[in-house]
C-alpha cells in the first residue's frame, strides 16, 4: 500500500533533494491551495507551502498514473 505523503500527492511538486538519507529527503511545493501574497515583500511575491516528501496532511489525493 502506498503511503499518503506529499511525495505521492497530486498537488505536490518536487523542488530538490535536501539530504541523501535513506530514504532520501526532498522538499517541494504544495499546490493544494492558491498561493498567498507575502505582505513583507515589496514586490508582492506569492508563496506556496514548502513541505518535505515525507510530510502528510488531510487533503492528500493520489497522483494519477501517467499515460504513455
Amino acid at each position: 500500500m502506498t503511503q499518503s505523503t506529499c511525495e505521492t500527492c497530486r498537488f505536490w511538486k518536487l523542488r530538490g533533494l535536501v539530504d541523501d538519507e535513506d530514504p532520501p529527503l526532498s522538499d517541494g511545493l504544495c499546490h493544494r491551495m492558491p498561493p498567498t501574497i507575502n505582505p513583507t515583500d515589496p514586490y508582492g511575491n506569492r508563496l506556496l507551502p514548502v513541505t518535505f516528501n515525507s510530510d502528510w496532511c488531510g487533503e492528500h489525493q493520489p497522483k494519477q498514473a501517467e499515460a504513455n
